[in-house]
């Protein structure tokens, strides 16, 4: 049995916040921002937006769109680094706006938290007991960055994405395999140091806000690093006869962040993977919720 993706949707705020918006607010260019992120704008929540309203519209469009009903979905899995409060979980307020009462948990893996879901969700799946599962990348990230800190405010905006994951055969479409890994030595790059029990937030609310390290991440760029050998171990094994294979090289070459766009275009094709580029399928100005899909590719 492989996991397939059954139905998709998305939440977009309406409010936009471009690059000319932050020129005008810290010292930045437009030209710097695309440069290094390739963001042009980023959306930002209204006051009575959350993580769970995004989650839910977008879990209930991606239903919709898998011709389901929500008493279906057997397992909800929500990815958000902003959950709607720590107890209790954010899923518990998706599931109730959804009408599922399937179990649920959060998962928080950062900018890799989608990809992290999808590997959870259809390895459930897989294991042949449950249909359908929900997972759902949800994030009001710009209630947790000071607007003028030039660093992260350029970074975050605001959007939910949603996938139904649902049952097919072994020579179906699906998932063919993933890798996954993290080297928590640079765990320092970006932060949100206060909430957590080594810092809980009554004490130091200076620190509830998004801040980078001494080492800014575009000088890091652990992720980029990574990308080779992760693309190698994942598509060893595969064959031409497994299916056409395509990649997206939208985290390989986020703006200047690799040498060019050929660098990334080849590691793509050393594992026998057809380069793509997911965003184009996008409207303009959809950055943020649009990088969810851009995370699996």
């Amino acid at each position: 049995m492989r996991a397939c993706i059954a139905g998709w949707g998305s939440a977009v705020p309406e409010q936009r916040l471009t690059n000319t918006d932050l020129e005008r607010r810290v010292d930045t260019t437009d030209q710097w921002i695309r440069e290094r992120t390739g963001i042009r704008e980023r959306r930002v929540a209204a006051p009575g937006e959350t993580t769970a309203s995004l989650a839910i519209e977008a879990g209930a469009a991606a239903i919709k769109h898998a011709g389901i009903t929500p008493d279906a979905i057997d397992l909800l899995v929500l990815a958000t680094a902003s959950p709607e409060q720590l107890i209790p979980h954010t899923g518990a307020f998706v599931g109730d706006g959804l009408g599922v009462r399937c179990g649920s948990f959060d998962l928080n893996a950062g900018c890799a938290g989608f990809v992290y879901e999808l590997v959870i969700g259809s390895s459930m799946l897989e294991a042949g007991r449950l249909q359908h599962v929900l997972v759902i990348g949800a994030e009001t990230l710009s209630r947790l960055v000071d607007p003028l800190d030039r660093g992260t405010c350029i970074l975050f905006g605001d959007a939910a994405a949603a996938f139904v994951l649902s049952a097919s055969p072994d020579d179906g479409p699906g998932i063919l395999g993933w890798e996954l890994g993290c080297d928590g030595s640079g765990a320092g790059l970006l932060e949100v140091p206060a909430g957590g029990s080594r810092l809980p937030t009554i004490l130091a609310q200076q620190f509830e806000r998004v801040a980078l390290g001494d080492v800014g991440v575009f000088e890091c760029m652990l992720a980029v690093q990574f990308c080779d050998r992760l693309l190698g171990d994942i598509c060893d094994g595969f064959t031409a006869s497994d299916g056409s294979r395509e990649v997206n090289l939208n985290g390989v070459n986020a703006g200047n962040m690799v040498q060019d766009n050929a660098n990334g275009a080849a590691v793509a094709r050393r594992n026998g993977c057809k380069p793509i580029r997911f965003r184009k399928s996008f409207g303009k100005g959809r950055q943020t919720h649009r990088s969810f899909f851009d995370a699996i590719g």
